[in-house]
C-alpha cells in the first residue's frame, strides 16, 4: 500500500499504524482496513491495495493469493511481481536461513520476479531504481547477517571451550585441595609419631641409665656382703636388660629418622600442592575473565 506521497508504507511493531518510509505520514490501523474491497470482480488497483493492506498486517498468505491472482489476472504489471517478491521475503525482513539451499533458492526467487518486474511496459525508471536499491539492500542485509552470525558462532564457541576449560580447572583445584587435607592429614600422623617416638626414646635412656645405676649399687652391696657368686647373675642379667632397651632404642632412632623423612616428604608435597591450586586458580581467574571478555564483545555483536 503506498502513501499520497507515492512512498511505501510500513507497519510499527506493535501493529497500531503505519508510516510513510519518506515522508513519515502516519496512518492507523483502522484507515488501512478500510481500504481492502471484498465481493465482486476487483480491478487491477483494488487488488493492488488489498494485497498491500495484507502485506502490512502481514497476512503474508493473503497478500501471496492476491499477488498470484494479479500476476494471472495481469502479467504486463509490475506490481504482481514485485510483491511476490516482498511476500517471500517478509517485506524484506526475513534475512536468516536454516541452511545454503534455502538461501539460494531464495536469490534465485528475487532474481526471477525482479526480472519479469523489471520488464513490465508500465515500470517507470524511478520504480526500477527503487526496486533496485530495495533489493541490493537485502542482499547486503543478508551478508552483514551472516557475518554476524559467523561472528556470534566463533565468540559462543570461544566461550565454550573457556567454560569447558574453566570446569576442567575448577574439578582439578577440587581434587587437589581434597589431595591437600588427605597430605596435611598425613602429616599430622607423621609428627605425632614422631613426638611419641621421641618421648619413648627418652624413657629408654632413663630406663638404660636407671638399670645401670641399680646394677652397679646391687653389685656393690653383694660384694661387700661377700655374696660373689649373685654379681655374675647380676652382671648377665644388667647385659640383657640393658641390650634389649639399647636395640629398642636404636629401632626408635631409626623409626624416627624414617619419621623425619616422610614428613619432609610430606612437607615438599604439600608445598606443591599449594602451588598447583595457586597456578590453577590464576588460570582460572584468567579464564573467567576471557569470558567475560568475550561475551561483552558478544553483547556489542548482537547490538
Amino acid at each position: 500500500m503506498q502513501c499520497v506521497c507515492g512512498g511505501y508504507l510500513i507497519m510499527d511493531a506493535e501493529m497500531r499504524y503505519a508510516i510513510c518510509e519518506y515522508c513519515s505520514l502516519k496512518y492507523d490501523r483502522q484507515s488501512i482496513v478500510q481500504n481492502v474491497k471484498v465481493g465482486g470482480i476487483l480491478g487491477y488497483d483494488e487488488l493492488v491495495k488489498n494485497a498491500e493492506t495484507y502485506l502490512l498486517f502481514p497476512d503474508l498468505n493473503k497478500a501471496t493469493e492476491i499477488f498470484i491472482e494479479i500476476t494471472n489476472k495481469y502479467p504486463d504489471k509490475w506490481r504482481g511481481w514485485w510483491g511476490l517478491i516482498e511476500t517471500r521475503t517478509h517485506n524484506f525482513k526475513n534475512i536468516n536461513f536454516t541452511n545454503c539451499e534455502m538461501e539460494i533458492n531464495t536469490l534465485n526467487y528475487i532474481n526471477n520476479y525482479y526480472k519479469r518486474a523489471t520488464m513490465s511496459i508500465y515500470v517507470t525508471t524511478e520504480d526500477k531504481e527503487y526496486m533496485k536499491l530495495k533489493i541490493n539492500a537485502y542482499k547486503q542485509s543478508i551478508i552483514i547477517n551472516k557475518q554476524i552470525n559467523n561472528e556470534i558462532k566463533e565468540y559462543n564457541d570461544k566461550i565454550n571451550a573457556a567454560t569447558e576449560q574453566s570446569q576442567t580447572l575448577k574439578e582439578k583445584i577440587d581434587y587437589l585441595q581434597k589431595k591437600l587435607l588427605n597430605i596435611q592429614t598425613q602429616r599430622n600422623k607423621f609428627h605425632n609419631n614422631l613426638a611419641k617416638g621421641s618421648f619413648v626414646s627418652i624413657i629408654l635412656i632413663l630406663l638404660i641409665i636407671t638399670c645401670t645405676i641399680i646394677t652397679v649399687v646391687t653389685g656393690l652391696v653383694f660384694y661387700y656382703n661377700g655374696e660373689n657368686d649373685y654379681l655374675l647373675l647380676i652382671f648377665f642379667g644388667a647385659i640383657i636388660i640393658n641390650g634389649f632397651t639399647i636395640v629398642t632404642a636404636i629401632g626408635h632412632v631409626f623409626n624416627k629418622k624414617d619419621q623425619k623423612k616422610r614428613l619432609r616428604h610430606t612437607d615438599n608435597e604439600i608445598d606443591n600442592i599449594y602451588d598447583l591450586i595457586s597456578n590453577c586458580k590464576i588460570r582460572y581467574q584468567e579464564i573467567d575473565a576471557k569470558i567475560m571478555q568475550t561475551q561483552c564483545k558478544l553483547n556489542e555483536v548482537y547490538v
